[in-house]
């Protein structure tokens, strides 16, 4: 299964729309934010699809799965960052 990369992902749309509202994520979302972390049975499939991935063993219904996970992470670290820069001393 291939991937395509695009400008316009869920992700970037997202982080463009939270910065037109600057300052507008308030403490106690950001702490929210970066706090949230993987269920233990997602982080546990996550891990298993990367080992069969690294061994080239996916099936493509896998590969879909893996490539959502990866999106998520995606979506995660830039919230995580945003929320970690509201929560900086100044």
């Amino acid at each position: 299964m291939s991937t395509i990369t695009v400008e316009n992902n869920q992700t970037e749309i997202l982080a463009r729309a939270l910065d037109r509202r600057k300052g507008a994520l308030s403490r106690d979302v950001a702490r929210f934010i970066d706090s949230l972390e993987l269920a233990e049975d997602d982080e546990r499939r996550m891990n298993e699809l990367a080992a069969k991935a690294a061994q080239g063993r996916l099936s493509e219904t896998e590969e879909a799965e893996l490539e959502e996970f990866r999106r998520f992470g995606r979506l995660m670290e830039m919230l995580k960052l945003k929320s970690r820069n509201v929560l900086q001393p100044k």
